[in-house]
């Protein structure tokens, strides 16, 4: 067993003495558990700007996935983050069934994240599950946060347009969910993985694989913002859009409450494009671009890597999906990329996940796949979900998972610099590097995912 980790069975005797051991601390202190890594695990305090410095740079140096545990030096930020969205949830539900409006995409609604540090005994007379549940939540954290929520009403509506009520996203995003785990025997609720491009972000993924939170830069959420109005009515119109569905834009302030001299950090909430039991064989993050878009053939047979464009071409793969779906899988990506060329984005990307079934199924998928190429529009469920959450080959041997990310990277003065800078060290035409105005990256983009469906 890792360390950690406590097993289902030793709930009763184990979980119990180690949190009524830490309940029974003086309350102004964080709950924490002790590793036999570390002699202890010093809670996390964001007053000054070095140490949100660490913690940057800690997040985006991350290679590979880590869970969230009781007691992992990340904890806090989770807990605040989790609270700060079942705030704003249960606020956005409060408002009366109406339209959107204009002044919807404009709201930010703001939450003071404080510790409470009154004393509460524990009753043992009652169960430590029940002790646990009536434990205020805020003394699990230190520290005071600003949570701002921006336009809970919008992303209110688009968490319904997909078919995600409230209760299910707080279930699946809100510190209950941690709890709970805990309670079971889990220490675990997220998962921390750090990207894998140039961004610097890093994601939470939750237990149940259903949504992620990304930190995106500034420059990203102004975007976000601007654009939201045509996300929302587009999204409406196109319910075959392969766009990640962004279900909220938050803001953490540590530090101050003001807007002058706080630490920011800003995150969006999305709904995970491959919502599956089945494991990936193999991850295609595609640009049509060839530049520098080659992650090498030690990689071809490791699963889990994420691989490029150069790679697909190389092992000569070809994504099988049969005339009928594949024009309508160009026609939903020529108009997701024509919106965001609308919009001066570039850098998107179609990331394509590859899952390889068994031999003595492959019949029985093959013979489902005239039933998903006649699927109607949904919001909910798009015809390239309709196979369990993806698409089958024609031959029944691949399902393949689709979604364009990474949405949210603006045409501007810096990429432009950077488009002219790389002409001339890298590729004298230009046309093969990632970085092209948005007319031309979507030109290329559809073309690229044109010659490699049949």
């Amino acid at each position: 067993m890792k360390v950690g980790e406590i097993a289902v069975g030793e709930v009763g005797k184990n979980l119990d003495s180690r949190i009524a051991k830490m309940i029974g601390r003086d309350t102004k202190r964080p709950m924490r558990i002790l590793f036999s890594r570390r002699s202890s695990l010093s809670s996390m305090k964001f007053a000054s700007a070095e140490k949100m410095t660490l913690l940057r740079n800690r997040l985006i140096n991350k290679s590979s996935g880590n869970m969230i545990f009781f007691g992992h030096r990340d904890w806090e930020l989770v807990m605040k983050l989790m609270q700060g969205i079942q705030l704003s949830v249960n606020r956005a539900n409060q408002e009366v069934e109406r339209d959107v409006t204009s002044h919807d995409f404009t709201v930010k609604e703001k939450y003071t994240l404080r510790r409470k540090v009154e004393q509460k005994k524990i009753d043992t007379q009652t169960s430590m599950e029940q002790n646990i549940k009536d434990l205020d939540l805020d003394k699990l954290l230190e520290g005071h946060v600003r949570f701002v929520d921006y336009a809970p009403f919008v992303f209110r509506k688009l968490r319904e347009l997909v078919g995600i009520s409230d209760e299910n996203y707080v279930n699946s995003i809100g510190p209950a969910n941690m709890l709970s785990n805990l309670i079971l025997g889990s220490l675990t609720s997220l998962s921390q993985l750090g990207s894998e491009g140039k961004s610097g972000s890093f994601f939470y993924f939750t237990s149940d694989t259903k949504f992620m939170v990304k930190t995106i830069s500034k420059s990203e959420h102004l975007l976000l913002r601007s654009i939201l109005k045509d996300y929302f009515k587009y999204l409406e119109k196109h319910p075959d859009s392969m766009l990640c569905r962004i279900l909220g834009c938050h803001q953490m302030r540590f530090g101050k409450h003001s807007k002058v001299g706080a630490e920011k950090m800003y995150f969006i909430v999305m709904q995970n494009c491959m919502i599956t039991e089945k494991e990936m064989d193999t991850r295609f993050d595609l640009k049509g671009s060839w530049v520098g878009r080659y992650a090498g053939k030690h990689l071809w047979n490791k699963k889990g890597a994420c691989l490029k464009d150069q790679d697909l071409r190389e092992m000569g793969m070809r994504i099988n999906i049969g005339k009928k779906r594949r024009e309508r899988l160009i026609a939903a990506l020529d108009a997701d990329s024509e919106f965001l060329r609308d919009h001066s984005v570039i850098d998107y990307s179609l990331l394509l996940g590859v899952h390889k079934n068994e031999d003595e199924d492959a019949p029985t998928l093959a013979a489902e796949v005239s039933r998903s190429a006649s699927h109607p529009a949904s919001h909910a469920f798009p015809f390239y979900q309709a196979d369990g959450g993806g698409m089958h080959s024609l031959d029944g041997k691949m399902t393949y998972f689709f979604g364009v990310i990474d949405i949210l990277t603006l045409f501007s003065q810096k990429k432009k610099w950077e488009l002219r800078f790389k002409r001339l060290y890298q590729d004298t035409s230009g046309k093969g590097m990632s970085v092209q105005p948005p007319k031309q990256y979507h030109k290329r983009f559809v073309a690229f995912i044109r010659h490699v469906t049949h």
